[in-house]
């Protein structure tokens, strides 16, 4: 248990653009009886597909079982903010579809908290995949024969959580960068490439290939820090081994960006905090206002007195994020003589 006797300031947080909470490129296919009812089907299973898409984003491996599959088959549905079909295909009785979910972070946050689950409140960008071959030495990128890049292209054979994109490989490309200077990393290059696609983050997949064994090593460019292991595999390449190794990588990358989050935890932590209470009448509408916090696990009432009252807020998620929900409900907690102070806005 650990009691907060700190300078606070109030923080709010804004999603933008690089929203932790929305799922892209969620792809679906059903049958039935007819179009109407495969695309029924369909659309259920893309909203669970989606929440499972979004907790294996937040939640640190341990902690993906502690919200029951029961809760997720009938309640997903009320966690959405809104959907989009990016694009779709109907047949007499299959439906398929690309769709994009918008989640609701309070709703969300609210099972976390429901099932005391620690999550990583942490956006997965797209980014741009340079599959570079190494053969005899000599690295391939745009060049016929980079197995590694043609691989890369098989999008269907891989349910993956990792957004991600595989440069077109037309003449802007190769007038951008060649193959040596992707693999010296050459940065003000790599930037031009990452304007051309969109892209802030660039992951450079070197695949090694030696006579005994695969040695991937997976090389970030971009504005923060990462370091991926590189992965080692034995055995003769055939199709079925390429698919395996690109799997791996792709779950080595997911793992090192879903990690760079903060962990927050949903274990209670205790506040003292004194409470401008001039009289009854204020004491009573913090009461009620407090009541309504989502936060606030428990509230205890320590000492009550014209002026000034002290209580115990036991909550749940980080301070800054206690304070922002105060806040929106009437209350403003502030810094005033080494005290947390609560009052009425």
């Amino acid at each position: 248990m650990k009691f907060f006797f700190c300078a606070l300031f109030l923080t709010f947080s804004v999603f933008g653009e690089d929203n932790p909470y929305i799922v892209k490129d969620v792809s679906i296919q059903k049958t039935g009886k007819s179009s109407k009812e495969a695309r029924e089907k369909a659309l259920v299973q893309a909203q669970i597909e989606a929440f499972n898409i979004l907790i294996e984003r937040m939640l640190p491996d341990a902690e993906l079982n502690k919200i029951p599959k029961s809760f997720q088959d009938s309640n997903v549905s009320s966690l959405i903010k809104k959907f989009s079909i990016d694009s779709e295909k109907t047949t007499s009785n299959t439906y398929s579809a690309i769709l994009r979910y918008e989640f609701e972070p309070d709703l969300v946050k609210s099972v976390f908290e429901q099932y005391e689950v620690n999550y990583v409140e942490n956006f997965i960008p797209d980014m741009l995949i340079l599959p570079i071959l190494v053969k005899d030495a000599a690295p391939q990128l745009w060049e016929e024969g980079n197995i590694w890049m043609e691989e890369w292209k098989h999008r269907n054979n891989v349910k993956t959580r990792l957004p991600y994109k595989i440069p077109l490989n037309d003449f802007v490309d190769l007038s951008i960068i060649n193959s040596q200077e992707a693999f010296s990393g050459q940065r003000d290059k790599l930037d031009r490439l990452a304007d051309k696609y969109s892209v802030k983050d660039i992951m450079i997949c070197v695949f090694h290939l030696h006579n005994e064994y695969i040695n991937i090593d997976i090389i970030y460019h971009g504005n923060k820090v990462f370091n991926i292991p590189s992965l080692i595999k034995k055995g003769p390449l055939n199709s079925d081994l390429l698919k395996t190794i690109k799997n791996e990588t792709i779950l080595a990358i997911w793992k090192a960006w879903k990690n760079k989050g903060s962990l927050i935890s949903n274990q209670f932590d205790e506040l003292l905090c004194l409470v401008e209470t001039p009289n009854i009448a204020t004491w009573k509408d913090i009461k009620d206002k407090l009541a309504g916090v989502r936060l606030i696990k428990e509230s205890k009432l320590i000492s009550l007195s014209k002026g000034r009252s002290e209580i115990s807020l036991k909550f749940s998620n980080t301070l800054d994020a206690l304070m922002e929900e105060l806040y929106g409900a009437g209350l403003e907690l502030n810094h005033q003589e080494n005290n947390c102070l609560l009052r009425l806005k």
